[in-house]
């Protein structure tokens, strides 16, 4: 008895194709180091006095709460009514420690909106002046 066997076309299927070039993909990003650089040093920022602005007015605000404006020290119940004083027009350089609290710096800026003074630069410095009363 004679067996016949059949012989099949050869092909090659393309069914498993994506799942090999997905396995591939996951294997390259589960493997490859990504270079770390550690943290980014920024520059220290250095005020100026000279500025472009025509008025200007420094408010200091210590760690302690305390204020100096253009050198005199204002009490915290007394803000309100010296920032009244000072024209809408005129910009404030608001310079505070680094390590003020955050509601201090918050009701600081509170008092000036409240007097109309919308022009504010923000300096936060990690050596303040410590403003003693």
């Amino acid at each position: 008895m004679k067996l016949k066997i059949k012989h099949k076309p050869f092909g090659v299927t393309l069914l498993a194709l994506p799942d090999i070039a997905f396995l591939l993909l996951i294997f390259l990003i589960l493997t490859v180091s990504v270079d770390d650089q550690g943290e980014i040093e920024l520059p220290d920022f250095k005020f100026l006095q000279e500025t472009e602005f025509l008025e200007t007015v420094v408010l200091t605000l210590s760690k302690s709460g305390m204020y100096q404006l253009e050198g005199q020290y204002i009490e915290k119940d007394k803000l309100n009514s010296v920032l009244n004083r000072i024209p809408y027009t005129t910009v404030i350089h608001l310079m505070a420690d680094k390590n003020s609290l955050y509601r201090d710096v918050d009701s600081t800026l509170e008092e000036l909106q409240k007097a109309g003074l919308r022009d504010i630069v923000l300096i936060m410095d990690g050596d303040g002046p410590d403003i003693d009363g």
